[in-house]
């Protein structure tokens, strides 16, 4: 495949989303007073809806976080199964946990995933983190091998997106902020992180991600009126 054609390379979307305590509240701004999760899943419906319409090619996956990642439907181009896994999603118990390790979440994408350089892939692979853990800064467990490992991935036909959820911008959210956009320095796809209060505009930011990589503007030099 050309390098021209890279650029059409379809995705595998892994979404991963993080289970506690906050997703448990109400949607800030939401006339149907929903739930952060609701809102969550069905802006990721609309998303994989709206992916396959533009390439009927790409395939989506689903892990959960808790305590450590939980792995629900694996890569598929039948929207069907990961459309129910996320409505049971939303009715999972939640409970608080202090910490997110990112070495064990890299693991567990790497096990499910064949990643490849870009010039030998058959697909793009991408996770589209949803942290809802704004007081927790993500941490690597050496014992786990995760910095060498996520240095591996970031070369190769992978990229990594990030909203975080909070409620306030206070706490912890300016740290989690730098470390994921200093992570994001050494993809050789650079990833986005975007921020959203309590979902208002959780809508908004998910059609952010609906461009492929590959074609997409870095972040960093997109004009404020994008957003």
């Amino acid at each position: 495949m050309s390098q021209t054609n890279k650029k059409y390379l379809p995705e595998r979307i892994l979404f991963c989303i993080t289970r506690d305590s906050l997703i448990n509240n109400k949607a800030t701004k939401d006339k149907m007073k929903r739930t952060i999760i609701e809102c969550i899943v069905e802006a990721i419906k609309i998303f994989i809806k709206s992916k396959q319409m533009i390439n009927p090619n790409h395939e989506f996956a689903l892990i959960s976080y808790s305590s450590i990642p939980q792995f629900h439907c694996t890569f598929d181009k039948d929207p069907t199964n990961i459309l129910q896994k996320l409505e049971r999603i939303s009715t999972l118990k939640r409970l608080e946990h202090p910490s997110f390790d990112l070495a064990k979440f890299f693991k567990k994408i790497d096990n499910m995933c064949q990643i490849k350089k870009i010039d030998q892939a058959d697909y793009l692979y991408r996770v589209i983190l949803i942290y809802t853990r704004p007081n927790v800064i993500p941490s690597f467990n050496e014992d786990f091998g995760g910095f060498s490992l996520f240095e591996e991935m970031s070369q190769k036909a992978f990229t990594w997106d990030t909203i975080l959820i909070h409620h306030k911008s206070k706490g912890k959210k300016n740290k989690i902020e730098k470390l994921f956009t200093d992570f994001a320095e050494s993809f050789l796809i650079k990833p986005y992180f975007l921020e959203d209060k309590s979902c208002q505009n959780i809508y908004n930011k998910m059609s952010l991600l609906l461009s492929h990589p590959l074609q997409r503007k870095v972040l960093n030099e997109m004009n404020p009126i994008e957003f």
